[in-house]
């Protein structure tokens, strides 16, 4: 019930097909944009995107697109014998304690482990990818609307492989 695609040598357009298709019959879609060079890495480091969820910072049973991302996390942290970093950007500082406690209710509720360490930074997205920690693999949400260009700039920007999920 879930695609897993490559996005190397595909156009945007097929991409969009593929999500429209998987829309339709109420699938999942994964997108893998591979570094050219770090490829999975040693394999040891996941870090898991969370968007922002401002101003509403409550656990409920709609997650928001997470279900499939956290699940990924969750196999791949146990497959791969790695750690996890769970992260996310605020746009005011008043929401980091909010967003702490919400991600770490979430990680308790999907029961991932408790070595999986939480990240809030009060900052933009784009400004943080060059930042952040550096992990073997990123896994992000994704919209609807696929750009096969943003997703290839995110790869650049953290320098590590990444995986673009749709529940």
């Amino acid at each position: 019930n879930t695609f897993f695609i490559p996005v190397d040598g595909r156009a945007q357009s097929e991409l969009q097909g593929i999500m429209e298709i998987a829309e339709k019959n109420k699938m999942g879609v994964i997108f893998y944009v591979a570094h050219a060079e770090a490829q999975l890495g040693r394999e040891k480091t996941i870090n898991l995107w969370i968007r922002d969820q401002s101003p509403e910072w409550q656990l409920s049973i709609h997650l928001a697109n997470l279900d499939l991302s956290l699940l990924l996390g969750y196999k791949l942290l146990q497959n791969w014998d790695a750690s996890m970093r769970v992260v996310t950007v605020v746009s005011t500082q008043e929401h980091i304690y909010e967003a702490q406690t919400y991600l770490s209710n979430l990680m308790s509720t999907a029961r991932i482990p408790k070595q999986c360490e939480i990240l809030v930074q009060h900052c933009g997205f784009n400004e943080f990818l060059g930042r952040v920690p550096r992990a073997d693999l990123n896994i992000f949400g994704l919209s609807t609307i696929v750009n096969k260009t943003f997703m290839e700039s995110v790869v650049n920007n953290t320098k590590s492989s990444c995986i673009f999920v749709k529940t």
